[in-house]
């Protein structure tokens, strides 16, 4: 199946291609702010979900068991993410790729190291 045109995405919203265009100059652009939002949803998502947690394992356990619920759900951004993430031009995919890790670099909860932080305070204080 091919994948949807500009043309497409505004008849299944209601509005005017000149419309959308309007506010999205393309269709990466587009794909781009839908991936940004999605990221923030999920960063949000795994924050909540892994807030009051201090077992390091138990942290890690729900921050996967929710980036993957997300990603296997039927929402448009677990749509735009797995498959016209992966269907974009090669500068796109760069650029989505880029957003990814710097929303992971910049979350205070759900990072590595945040997730691990209980063993690495036992480390220093040990």
């Amino acid at each position: 199946m091919p994948a949807p045109s500009m043309r497409d995405i505004a008849a299944a919203v209601g509005m005017l291609p000149g419309s959308l265009y309007y506010h999205f100059a393309s269709k990466d652009v587009l794909v781009e702010e839908i991936f940004i939002a999605g990221t923030a949803v999920l960063s949000a998502a795994i924050e909540a979900a892994i807030a009051g947690l201090d077992d390091p394992w138990a942290r890690l356990e729900r921050a996967c068991i929710t980036h993957l619920a997300a990603h296997l759900s039927e929402s448009a951004f677990a749509t735009v993410i797995a498959s016209e993430s992966l269907k974009s031009p090669p500068a796109l995919r760069a650029r989505l790729s880029a957003i990814a890790t710097a929303t992971r670099r910049s979350s205070s909860n759900w990072s590595r190291r945040s997730i691990c932080r209980p063993i690495s305070t036992a480390r220093s204080t040990g």
